[in-house]
C-alpha cells in the first residue's frame, strides 16, 4: 500500500479517462457532423448532448479525484473514504467502455453482429454499399466520409486502453 501522501492509485485511470475523453466530448459538442458518416440535423442534437454528457462526466471525475486526495476519510485520514468510491467508479466506467469497443469491433468485422434484424450493424452495411465507385469525400456534405480520430481501430485502441486502466483501478485494493 502506498503512503498516504501519494494519490489513490484509482485516480490514474480516471485521469487517463479525462485526458482521452475530453477531446472527444469537445468534438462531439462542437462539430457533430465531423463524427458522423452521414450527418443529419436530427442526429446533431443527440451527438452534441452526448458530447456534453462526456464533459460533465469528466467534471464529476475531477471533483471525485480532488475530494479523494483532500477530503477526510472514515478514520479522519486523507482520502481513505474516496478510495472505495473511486474503485466503484472505475468499475462502472469500465462497463461503459464495452459499448464503444463492441461498436467499433463490429465496424471492423472483428466482432459478430448482434443477431438483431436491422440494428446498427445492418444499417452500416447498407450504408457502406451506397456510393461505391464515386470519388471519396467529393460532393458529400460537410463531415461525410471523414474520420475524426482515424476510424474504428483508434476507437478500439483508445477505449481498450482506458477500459484496461479502469479495470485495473477497480481491481487495485
Amino acid at each position: 500500500m502506498l503512503p498516504s501522501s501519494y494519490p489513490n492509485p484509482q485516480t490514474l485511470p480516471l485521469l487517463l479517462h479525462i485526458l482521452l475523453e475530453t477531446p472527444a466530448g469537445l468534438l462531439f459538442l462542437l462539430r457533430p457532423s465531423y463524427t458522423l458518416s452521414a450527418p443529419s440535423p436530427a442526429a446533431h442534437g443527440v451527438i452534441r448532448q452526448y458530447g456534453l454528457l462526456l464533459l460533465v462526466l469528466n467534471a464529476v471525475l475531477v471533483v471525485l479525484i480532488l475530494e479523494s486526495s483532500t477530503g477526510p476519510g472514515e478514520k479522519g485520514e486523507k482520502g481513505e473514504m474516496g478510495e472505495v468510491v473511486l474503485r466503484r467508479v472505475c468499475g462502472v466506467l469500465a462497463v461503459y467502455h464495452w459499448g464503444p469497443l463492441l461498436r467499433a469491433g463490429r465496424e471492423l468485422g472483428v466482432m459478430g453482429r448482434s443477431g438483431r434484424g436491422s440494428g446498427e450493424g445492418g444499417e452500416r452495411e447498407k450504408e457502406k454499399g451506397k456510393g461505391k465507385g464515386k470519388g471519396k469525400g467529393k460532393g458529400k456534405g460537410k463531415g461525410e466520409g471523414k474520420r475524426a480520430w482515424g476510424g474504428p481501430w483508434v476507437v478500439v485502441t483508445v477505449h481498450g486502453v482506458v477500459m484496461g486502466g479502469l479495470v485495473w483501478g477497480w481491481a487495485v485494493s
